[in-house]
């Protein structure tokens, strides 16, 4: 199945001071770098929004309690998604979770020819 192209007006910023200053510390101050993701996504605010949607979709599949791999998975995509939109707060956590959860499917794990440990 091939891609095809999304036709869809994009509002584009190549000035980053036409953002407004008080949007700029709003975003800041929920640790969102706003100027520099849009700086990543060449300016274009539409397909900013549109991450955001899927940033929200990826959230939703998240189990509850997070355990295993697909969990992990999960994370990974999300610390993704997150860093490339500036919110280093929640990447640096969705990394967190992700680290701590290949932990403990690593710690998990016993090669096939091991034996279980005595029970006492």
């Amino acid at each position: 199945m091939r891609a095809r192209a999304l036709d869809v007006d994009v509002n584009v910023f190549t000035d980053f001071s036409e953002l407004a200053p008080a949007l700029l510390r709003q975003a800041d101050a929920a640790g969102i770098e706003l100027a520099e993701a849009l700086r990543r996504l060449s300016g274009k605010s539409v397909l900013f929004v549109r991450m955001v949607k899927a940033m929200g979709e990826e959230a939703a599949t998240l189990p509850v309690p997070l355990t295993g791999p697909e969990s992990a998975a999960v994370l990974q995509g999300l610390r993704g998604l997150t860093a490339t939109l500036g919110a280093c707060r929640l990447a640096d956590l969705a990394a967190d979770g992700e680290r701590t959860l290949n932990k403990l499917a690593s710690t998990c794990r016993r090669p096939a020819n091991m034996k279980k440990p005595p029970s006492h």
